[in-house]
């Protein structure tokens, strides 16, 4: 990493009437657009469909995908003019973060609690003789 650049994540939703050639392309495109403006990509993750928690220009889905990279801070103007007129993008967010720890996102399957064995108690097994003989003793005691 140059010394000038800093670390940012991008966030973004796409379409999701794109088709998967058409997705690959726009992130291959902002990959190249991010090295061609002397960037390096530190992780990307593989755009997934997703159910929105709303409506975002009357779409209820799309395709979320996170890049982290990093660049100069005054190139990263370039790459945020080119959103403001892409039709494919629907939000998008970046941050920048000295801190940015690069970690796994968690999965849908790391997600699912796993149900806790709970221990058994030690029961004392009683033999039947034993058990005649308390039950007499408390019903001769009622009586």
């Amino acid at each position: 990493m140059i010394i000038n650049q800093k670390q940012y994540e991008l966030s973004f939703i796409l379409k999701p009437a794109l088709k998967d050639a058409e997705i690959s392309g726009w992130v291959e495109n902002l990959k190249s657009k991010i090295r061609e403006l002397e960037g390096m990509i530190d992780k990307e993750e593989r755009p997934t469909k997703i159910r929105l928690a709303y409506l975002v220009d009357k779409q209820a889905y799309g395709y979320f995908g996170l890049i982290i990279f990093s660049i100069s801070p005054d190139k990263l103007k370039n790459i945020e003019k080119e959103f403001k007129f892409d039709k494919k993008l629907l939000r998008y967010l970046m941050i920048y973060n000295p801190q940015l720890k690069i970690k796994e996102r968690p999965t849908k399957a790391s997600k699912i609690k796993q149900p806790q064995i709970q221990k058994e108690e030690k029961v004392e097994k009683i033999q039947m003789e034993e058990l005649d003989k308390k039950l007499e003793e408390i019903l001769q005691g009622k009586t």
